[in-house]
């Protein structure tokens, strides 16, 4: 990112969920000439957290008439496969030894496909990196013999995430949202950044999932911290706003109402403190609730958006119960926060 429009915005917000009581890798070869040659494809481009059923497919392209019998897949690392490993072709086998996928006794002619399944559990990166998979296809059913082997045309099936962290290059006029898409953090929460800049400017916008770090006062922290950053090389952030969504997994033991969002911030803003509430509502002041440590650093619960006194704020909170057998229900808080803003947590 370069030029005269280069501006810098950067700052560590931080919101915490808690309760006031407490893509892609070059191929072997783009384009061949041989007379044998496959294509291989993935099932699931993008994996999600926890364990997943899934599937590779190999398309046999070859110009002449001979079929491949033999494939072995390594699996990419950070990637758990486990059983059972099944294969669609009748009278084929597909085994999993430590790290290789191994498919026998096929008969794929050309146009032909064949399609392999199994478990995988991939690990939360930190930064997103693809899980490739590197395929050998061979005529020959025991990978004896010479000049055998079909040609990669494309690039190896792969699949991504899920990542802890984005970065995301946003141009002005490209008719798409400035957003980091979804991130997800190893303890579960997950978190979305947009930039409320209606197709208008052209930034770097990033985000990350890490370890709590921020605390608030009278409240007890149940969730990872998100920090997100804006680069701005053309336009202008003045008067914009981001909307941060953020969830993790649901208890179910508190109320939508006693989930607060802490905040930190390069500057003070009116806060809510639970000891003082009362007073502050009936006073309709909320200054001198934030924390300054340290100098320059402000953290404090946010006020929700309804109270009238602009972002940073809170937005919503929502409890999903989604099926409680499965293990799924979330609580998500949205906030609308300054654009130039630094980083917060829920």
């Amino acid at each position: 990112m370069s030029g005269n429009f280069k501006r810098r915005f950067a700052a560590i917000c931080a919101v915490a969920l808690a309760s006031t009581s407490g893509v892609w890798l070059a191929s072997s070869t783009n384009a061949t000439t041989d007379l044998k040659t496959y294509t291989a494809t993935a099932s699931t481009p993008e994996l999600s957290v926890g364990t997943q059923s899934v599937s590779l497919t190999f398309t046999n392209t070859s110009r002449n008439r001979i079929s491949f019998k033999a494939i072995n897949v390594q699996v990419s690392p950070g990637l758990t496969v486990t059983g059972p490993v099944t294969v669609n072709q009748t009278g084929a086998s597909a085994t999993l030894w430590g790290s290789l996928i191994k498919l026998r006794d096929l008969n794929t002619g050309r146009n032909g496909s064949v399609t392999v399944t199994f478990n995988a559990t991939p690990t939360v990166q930190a930064v997103c990196e693809p899980y490739t998979f590197v395929s050998d296809v061979r005529q020959s059913n025991d990978f004896n013999g010479q000049f055998n082997e079909f040609s990669l045309v494309g690039a190896y099936a792969s699949m991504t995430g899920p990542c802890s962290s984005a970065t995301i290059i946003c141009e002005a006029a490209d008719n798409e949202p400035c957003t980091t898409g979804t991130i997800v953090s190893a303890n579960g929460n997950t978190a979305s950044v947009l930039l409320n800049d209606d197709d208008g400017i052209s930034a770097t916008l990033t985000a990350s999932l890490v370890n709590a770090a921020i605390t608030c006062a009278e409240y007890a922290p149940t969730s990872d911290q998100l920090n997100f950053d804006v680069d701005v090389t053309a336009g202008s952030l003045t008067g914009l706003t981001k909307t941060v969504t953020f969830t993790q997994p649901y208890g179910g033991v508190k109320q939508e109402w006693e989930y607060q969002a802490c905040f930190q911030a390069p500057y003070d803003f009116p806060a809510l403190l639970p000891s003082e509430l009362a007073q502050d509502f009936s006073n309709s002041d909320f200054s001198g609730n934030t924390v300054e440590a340290p100098a320059g650093t402000f953290t404090g619960l946010l006020l929700p958006c309804g109270a009238g006194y602009g972002v940073p704020c809170l937005v919503d909170t929502v409890i999903d119960v989604g099926t409680a057998a499965s293990g799924d229900e979330t609580v998500a808080i949205t906030v609308d926060v300054p654009a130039a803003d630094p980083g917060m947590r829920f």
